[in-house]
């Protein structure tokens, strides 16, 4: 009999931790899923591990089923990595991130830098969600140990008011126009601009922090120093440049690499994080105000 009772309260503790943890790891309601999952993310138990979501795109918005490209990184020694790589979509019904083809690469470096990657499967299913702690939970078709990632959020910090000013409003407002040699200089800063966003990592920002600064720094600045702002950046061709850094690449290449700055713009270019980041950046110059009288 003692060891009957023994076992059937092993069994009732076991069955308690069981649906406790499935408990811990249910979905939690979203009701915005970009804002809840877009981001960066990574794992105190796992340290070598960081993931990254990025804001979704749409390939046709008369659809509008948005896409979230996924990637995680996962160091396994000094010169490799495991990286897998997803595109999901949110299922409101199961309140999670789902996809189906996921791909997962072993990554190795030379000591010259040139990486060889090895296909180890381009077949997973699975799905990310957020428990009701706000921590990212991972099941994968393939790997096992997906399960035994609970990863937290890691945001940037924005830049302070004073480099919004002295890296992003100023330059924009004090730039050359209708000058000899102008042309190359406005180049030279919509690559700045972008690099700006880039270097201070905007799309994984807070972004109330972030407007925050940026009013700050806005209201800092004198009328007329405000107008030419305005006028380089939406009436001039600051904008258009900066924009075309990932609208136009093509036909504005030339023009980047006369101004000395083509082999970062090519990098830019071709950076999710960047394109992001400067898209962000962007459009929240355009919400904050500027052009209002």
């Amino acid at each position: 009999m003692k060891k009957f009772a023994a076992f059937l309260a092993f069994a009732i503790l076991f069955t308690a931790v069981v649906v406790l943890t499935a408990v811990a790891d249910a979905p939690a309601q979203i009701d915005n899923p970009t804002l809840a999952f877009s981001g960066r993310w990574a794992d105190p138990v796992f340290d070598r591990a960081s993931l990254r979501i990025l804001r979704p795109t749409v390939d046709n918005p008369n659809e509008g089923e948005f896409k979230y490209d996924i990637q995680l990184l996962w160091g396994s020694s000094w010169n490799s990595e495991g990286v897998w790589t997803m595109t999901a979509t949110w299922d409101e019904a199961a309140q999670k991130l789902v996809y189906t083809g996921g791909v997962m690469a072993n990554v190795t470096t030379d000591d010259e830098g040139k990486g060889t990657e090895e296909i180890q499967w381009d077949d997973a299913e699975g799905a990310f969600w957020l428990d009701e702690n706000g921590l990212l939970c991972w099941q994968d078709s393939r790997e096992e140990r997906s399960v035994e990632f609970h990863m937290e959020r890691v945001v940037s910090e924005p830049p302070a008011a004073e480099e919004f000013a002295d890296y992003y409003f100023l330059p924009v407002a004090n730039v050359e126009m209708g000058t000899a040699g102008a042309s190359l200089k406005q180049a030279v800063l919509a690559h700045d601009l972008v690099r700006f966003a880039y270097d201070n990592d905007i799309w994984n920002t807070d972004l109330g922090f972030m407007r925050e600064a940026m009013l700050a720094a806005w209201e800092g600045l004198d009328k007329d120093t405000q107008a030419r702002f305005d006028e380089n950046m939406f009436g001039g061709v600051i904008g258009e440049l900066a924009n075309g850094i990932f609208q136009d690449y093509d036909n504005l290449a030339g023009q980047f690499e006369d101004a000395g700055v083509g082999e970062d713009v090519a990098f830019l270019h071709a950076d999710p994080e960047a394109c992001d980041s400067w898209a962000i950046l962007f459009a929240n110059t355009l919400t904050m105000g500027n052009s209002e009288d």
